[in-house]
């Protein structure tokens, strides 16, 4: 899962760990450098030097006493910021806030298959609604230390970028094979291996990560993640109807844990394994 250490080459995050807690940490999704859920409470003045990355910033809680002197103006729960490789930004916080950083470089985008790396634009205390919903999920419903809820915590991370992009590279009209379709599929089933990274998933298929979750998506309806979780959810349903023990399942459906294996099928199913057991 990696930790600030890893991070200490990027101007953002280096500055930011000087007065802010940095509660979650994680730098080996492949897609990009790394992703902070950061907590600060008050601290005073702080600048970020134009950085050699970009970053995007949503604002999980608080915010209202944060200052950008940049567009003089305060920030608020949900705000959005969007802070380009070379653009120095000044900040003054008087009061707690709580915000998802995810950092990444031009090379990222470019090996996410984009034909030319988009433009990216700044934003200071923007609103986007998608990008609220995408950072909640990402920062409170994920365990990032699960290797089962990395796929998961891929899929949003490149969600997230690609809602920044100008000029994605086009979806082609051909969509995924049935050989392809059924690869991956296997692939998903194959539970007890743990979670397959989006990188695995896709190199087979001679495919970037990014263009595979959107012709799965297109193809298929549903996110690589969401057919994951189905998965799951059915082999735990039927190994349920056994006297196999909760642990013992939750290990044969890739969870680490079975307080994980119970918090991802209340999430599912709207019951825990147990009542299910016991309900039939």
């Amino acid at each position: 899962m990696g930790g600030l250490a890893d991070l200490a080459s990027l101007q953002v995050p280096r500055v930011m760990g000087s007065s802010a807690e940095a509660l979650r940490v994680h730098t080996d999704l492949g897609s990009v450098r790394g992703v902070v859920l950061w907590r600060r409470d008050g601290g005073g003045e702080l600048t970020y030097p134009a950085p050699t990355h970009h970053t995007l910033s949503v604002y999980q809680s608080g915010g209202f006493g944060v200052w950008s002197s940049d567009v003089r103006s305060s920030g608020f729960s949900g705000a959005v910021c969007v802070l380009p490789k070379g653009m120095e930004t000044h900040w003054n916080n008087k009061g707690p806030v709580s915000h998802l950083h995810i950092y990444f470089t031009q090379d990222d985008l470019e090996a996410m298959n984009w034909e030319k790396a988009p433009d990216i634009a700044p934003v200071i205390f923007g609103r986007d609604t998608l990008l609220q919903s995408l950072t909640a999920a990402l920062a409170q419903q994920l365990d990032w230390s699960a290797p089962a809820d990395r796929l998961a915590m891929e899929h949003l991370v490149l969600s997230l970028v690609a809602r920044l992009s100008v000029s994605p590279k086009a979806l082609p009209a051909t969509g995924l094979t049935p050989a392809q379709t059924a690869l991956i599929e296997e692939r998903l089933h194959d539970l007890e291996s743990g979670p397959p990274a989006l990188d695995a998933l896709a190199a087979p298929l001679d495919m970037s990560p990014r263009h595979l979750t959107r012709v799965y998506k297109a193809a298929t309806g549903q996110t690589l993640s969401e057919r994951h979780r189905d998965i799951q959810m059915d082999r735990a349903t039927e190994l349920l109807a056994t006297k196999l023990p909760l642990a013992e399942i939750a290990l044969a459906c890739g969870f680490s844990s079975q307080s994980h294996f119970t918090t991802a099928y209340r999430q599912h199913c709207g019951r825990t394994p147990g009542q299910a057991r016991r309900e039939g």
